[in-house]
């Protein structure tokens, strides 16, 4: 039992250990790529809020604001490296009024996309159920003019809890 505690206090340590690493190295990065980091930190805002408010395991909402978001954020950055990587070039960057429309109407596009596609996908899928279950009828159809009507099932005769009680099934014989 000692020995279990033992382990698990030093994974604790070691995971603490790695997480202090991870953010120590993060902070060096940001502040020797701080230009960067400014235009990337302010572009990247609808993702953060996006990631804050989706309630999903899945995360998809952030996921698909963030990815459109990315895709906004990314030509300013590279621009910032074209242009001469310094904080100056980075403030000039963030006043014009273009780069806030590509950024965030990225976002706002992500957001679009994360409102209209599942519903147009279940619509889709809707139509495509439906049709495969009128193909399932008549086949159906045309197995019960082929073998008769005890072939096909029927949903009217479907199973009822109190028949199963009673000993006798719906629509079936009667014994």
């Amino acid at each position: 039992m000692a020995a279990t505690t033992k382990a698990r206090l030093v994974r604790k340590s070691e995971a603490k250990w790695s997480t202090r690493a991870a953010i120590l190295f993060t902070l060096v990065a940001a502040g020797v790529l701080f230009p960067m980091t400014i235009i990337i930190g302010v572009g990247m805002l609808p993702t953060a809020v996006a990631f804050y408010i989706d309630r999903s395991p899945q995360k998809s909402t952030a996921l698909t604001v963030g990815a459109l978001n990315a895709c906004g954020v990314v030509p300013w950055v590279m621009q910032l490296f074209q242009d001469g990587f310094s904080w100056p070039h980075a403030m000039l960057i963030l006043v014009k009024s273009q780069t806030w429309l590509a950024m965030y109407g990225a976002a706002a596009a992500g957001w679009m996309m994360d409102y209209l596609v599942p519903p147009a996908v279940a619509h889709g899928m809707v139509l495509q159920h439906g049709v495969r279950i009128r193909d399932l009828e008549r086949r159906q159809e045309t197995l019960r003019e082929a073998w008769g009507e005890e072939v096909g099932y029927n949903a009217k005769h479907a199973l009822k809890v109190n028949d199963l009680t009673a000993g006798t099934i719906a629509g079936g014989p009667k014994q």
